[in-house]
């Protein structure tokens, strides 16, 4: 979404093609990496102040994007930096939480939980592509940034670890021996290589899409809905296989 409007802006583009992809590939690689620390932080019982670092960075860095104008490093440093951090602190907790309160279906639950995502696809880019004909890019980042803190802030209320899991505040962070494992090793190699082509689509669709001939308009049902239909397709595939997998 923003990979399209950043190379068609009114007095040329953000940066190259690929620059401005890397905003969101460094929000993305932030989104793991930052989880196996958070991962460990919320093992040693920091779960609410992960979660409050987190919304507040997320808030932040959105908010701040809409203030940066057309200054690529501006808003590589707040939206792909800032941002991916809070996310990272974000998404590993959440899920962690959710699989502990369940014995039978966990895989259902988790999956249930990782759709939420493909629902803010389906959600974020329509109203973006609703507000910024109208109101703006910084004011359409205003409306983000509240959407975000106040579902974040219902996630705050709601999500809590539970009282009888004992906190590790000591141990290894990186438990190496775990690479000796033929089945973790491979489970490893195979999520590094589908990630290596996970976002591209994502991120190049709405620019093929014009490349090849689509109205470029915000009004395009064409281009419109690409990214918010893929989006939706995904939350079959992050429930479906988990109702298989309890079995």
């Amino acid at each position: 979404m923003f990979q399209e409007y950043y190379t068609r802006l009114p007095d040329g583009p953000l940066s190259s093609s690929s620059a401005i992809s890397l905003i969101g590939s460094i929000q993305s690689f932030l989104v793991l990496f930052i989880g196996f620390f958070a991962g460990r932080l919320l093992d040693a019982g920091y779960f609410r102040s992960i979660m409050t670092v987190g919304t507040l960075l997320m808030v932040a860095g959105l908010l701040a994007t809409g203030f940066c104008g057309q200054v690529y490093y501006r808003v590589l440093l707040c939206q792909g930096i800032i941002t991916g951090i809070g996310m990272g602190l974000l998404f590993t907790p959440s899920v962690a939480i959710v699989s502990t309160y369940f014995q039978k279906k966990r895989a259902l639950a988790s999956g249930i939980v990782a759709s939420g995502s493909s629902l803010g696809g389906v959600i974020f880019p329509i109203i973006v592509r609703k507000s910024l004909p109208g109101v703006g890019f910084r004011y359409t980042l205003i409306i983000l940034s509240a959407i975000v803190l106040l579902t974040l802030s219902i996630s705050n209320i709601l999500l809590k670890p539970r009282s009888d899991v004992p906190h590790r505040k000591s141990g290894q962070w990186l438990q190496l021996s775990a690479f000796k494992e033929p089945t973790y090793c491979l489970y490893v190699i195979g999520l590094f290589c589908a990630f290596l082509g996970l976002y591209m689509p994502f991120f190049y669709v709405e620019q093929w899409a014009v490349e090849q001939g689509f109205d470029g308009r915000y009004g395009s049902f064409k281009m419109y809905y690409l990214v918010s239909v893929m989006n939706a397709s995904s939350v079959f595939g992050r429930i479906v296989p988990n109702v298989f997998a309890d079995l």
